[in-house]
């Protein structure tokens, strides 16, 4: 991905991953909500006596993964940095935009209101190095790869990537019912195939 990239799927929405070193075992990790815009701070909210708040404090760095789980056009952003700032969570400034980004205005709002009086600590990082990779942008000799993992195994082995259009479409053919639709169950499996034999024509 090119930084813009980067930067914008990482303030996109995900359930980040964090990760925090402790020296008496490996890394703590675990999913966290997060914040972040293009060019700032990443940003978490934990309890001030929780196990991440007594890490971080220790550590004071920390790494964030997002991710997408599509398949076959996975992405993913990984960043770590230190943590520059620790300050006590604010209803307005920080937990109620949290909660708005991962549930909307509505929802957000009576999550908050469910969790009234809930403190907290903000710890903020400065990311200073990152990660990421976007199937989508990889060589014209992956899509094999991808389809060989995708594909069912019957097909046996794909020699080129003019076998993977042709052996998706007629995976995507034997999915259809009597009359010609696509089974309600198997609607993700088809436009899988579909997206990875229109991504394998491009290279035949």
């Amino acid at each position: 991905m090119s930084e813009h990239e980067r930067q914008k799927f990482l303030a996109d929405v995900h359930v980040g991953v964090i990760s925090i070193e402790r020296v008496d075992g490996p890394p703590l990790t675990v999913p966290i909500w997060y914040g972040y815009e293009l060019g700032g701070l990443v940003w978490i909210i934990t309890g001030a006596e929780s196990l991440k708040a007594r890490l971080l404090h220790a550590a004071q760095r920390f790494s964030l993964c997002a991710q997408t789980e599509e398949p076959p056009f996975y992405k993913y952003v990984s960043v770590e940095g230190p943590i520059v700032d620790v300050a006590p969570v604010e209803l307005e400034a920080d937990r109620r935009p949290l909660a708005r980004r991962y549930f909307g205005p509505e929802l957000g709002d009576a999550y908050v209101a469910g969790n009234e009086g809930e403190g907290g600590l903000r710890f903020s990082m400065r990311p200073t190095r990152w990660w990421s990779v976007d199937y989508a942008k990889v060589t014209p000799s992956q899509p094999v790869a991808v389809a060989t993992i995708t594909l069912p195994k019957a097909l046996g082995p794909l020699d080129g990537v003019e076998h993977v259009a042709s052996s998706c479409r007629a995976v995507m053919a034997s999915l259809l019912d009597d009359n010609g639709s696509v089974p309600l169950d198997r609607v993700e499996e088809f436009y899988t195939l579909d997206r990875i034999a229109t991504w394998a024509d491009q290279y035949g």
